[in-house]
């Protein structure tokens, strides 16, 4: 596996902000402070937004060893792993 910079989960949903300055949903590390704020731009699916960036980490962890175990010949479905190639070189900024 190569080396991803990015910061390592899990990552939470962590509250609902009203303020009109800052993100509605916040989403947080194990370390404090947040990492990203959640903003509603018209498509009403704010929260749902939040609850699939918080995903990413085990999202990744998931692709990550799905390509390890065709490498390794324990996953045989060849679509899944042309996804998984292209769903990591997206999450990596390669795509």
């Amino acid at each position: 596996m190569s080396e991803t910079k990015f910061t390592p989960g899990p990552w939470f949903v962590k509250r609902q902000n009203p303020s009109p300055t800052t993100g509605e949903w916040m989403i947080a590390g194990s370390k404090p402070g947040y990492l990203a704020e959640i903003r509603d731009c018209g498509s009403g699916d704010v929260q749902a937004n939040a609850h699939l960036i918080a995903a990413a980490p085990e999202l990744y962890n998931f692709v990550e060893e799905y390509l390890e175990a065709w490498e390794n010949g324990m996953a045989g479905d060849s679509y899944l792993f042309y996804l998984a190639q292209a769903v990591r070189g997206k999450a990596r900024g390669e795509a």
